[in-house]
């Protein structure tokens, strides 16, 4: 019997992109060269593969006379703390690039002649014989990404999608990737509360200022990826992106010299209002920032802008309590989000 286990410590995570007009390559096929890393940190959540069997019967029998397969859905997710910013095409597409020198400002919004890139996901385990196995996820793409950051602790990043097809290699070697021997750097410094700020229109004068006293802030970024479907095959034939829904939620204390009336377009609909309104149209225009910033040499800057955040719900908790400040938890459903980068790469890989 083995003495040990394998552990999380023998394996390499990492992705490379599928050629923009090609889905689902083979593994070898995208140009793509680089092993990418999601983030410090990183672990692969899951790799849930599903054969959605279904029980066959026959008259006069209550037992199944056969088990058939349907359609193969494989779903997969990854947690990391935020360093590099590459994994944002997942979700955007590939983004436009400014600038002749460092840093470069790389802006990733909405495209439809842009989609979101696919990609080839490689898991690498070493195990104690020596023996080194590879499996390779293709036809890889992301459904919704989280960003979430809280005090004293560091800003995590999840990703989750689904994957189409898998390829086995017992040794590695006789992959096309060949072995990999060793998980590619993070290359940026991880990102804490401290290297976040949350900014927030509070008066509705088209700026967004920045919040004292915020004890966490998210973005979510949904993308409603689907993969569908065709005859002749049990695999996903092409994915559809869909309706992107973004919001963006933060917890913060009240500050002893902020009216509450600065706070109650989150509630009322207009900050000059006193009581919930039949119409919200003064909300719906309400700007909100979440930045990154490690304030490093190397710079890695990352803000999500958000346009439309439109009031979703607002509570205020401790409110009698001697023992607890007062909170305000506050949900805003977003039009649109532009994420933008300062880079000293001028070229995402």
């Amino acid at each position: 019997m083995s003495k040990s286990t394998t552990t999380g410590a023998d394996t390499i995570w990492v992705y490379r992109w599928e050629d923009d007009d090609s889905f689902n390559q083979a593994p070898g096929d995208p140009s793509d060269t680089t092993n990418k890393t999601f983030g410090a940190n990183v672990t692969a959540d899951a790799f849930d593969r599903s054969q959605n069997p279904e029980r066959i019967y026959q008259p006069f029998s209550r037992s199944a006379e056969t088990i058939l397969e349907a359609q193969f859905d494989g779903s997969w997710g990854t947690d990391h703390i935020l360093s590099n910013t590459w994994w944002l095409q997942f979700i955007f597409g590939q983004p436009t690039v400014e600038g002749s020198a460092t840093p470069y400002t790389h802006t990733y919004e909405l495209d439809n002649g842009n989609p979101p890139r696919t990609a080839h996901l490689i898991q690498e385990t070493h195990y104690g014989d020596g023996t080194v196995s590879q499996t390779i996820y293709t036809g890889s793409f992301v459904s919704s990404i989280d960003v979430d950051v809280s005090t004293e602790d560091t800003v995590s990043v999840s990703l989750d999608g689904t994957y189409t097809d898998e390829e086995y290699y017992d040794t590695a070697a006789n992959s096309p990737y060949g072995k990999i021997g060793s998980q590619p750097d993070i290359e940026y410094r991880p990102m804490h509360f401290g290297n976040s700020l949350f900014k927030f229109d509070r008066n509705g004068d088209g700026t967004a200022e920045t919040l004292s006293l915020v004890q966490d802030a998210s973005i979510s970024l949904e993308g409603n990826a689907e993969g569908e479907r065709e005859l002749g095959t049990r695999l996903i034939a092409t994915p559809s992106f869909l309706q992107f829904e973004p919001d963006i939620s933060y917890t913060h204390l009240v500050d002893a010299n902020i009216k509450e009336s600065e706070q109650t377009a989150s509630a009322y609909g207009s900050s000059a209002a006193t009581s919930i309104q039949e119409t919200m149209n003064e909300a719906n225009d309400l700007a909100a920032e979440l930045e990154f910033d490690a304030g490093t040499s190397t710079s890695n800057l990352l803000r999500f802008e958000t346009t439309g955040a439109f009031p979703d719900s607002y509570s205020r908790d401790n409110v009698g309590s001697p023992e607890d400040p007062i909170e305000d938890d506050i949900d805003r459903l977003s039009q649109d989000v532009t994420a933008v980068v300062e880079s000293d790469v001028e070229t995402p890989p």
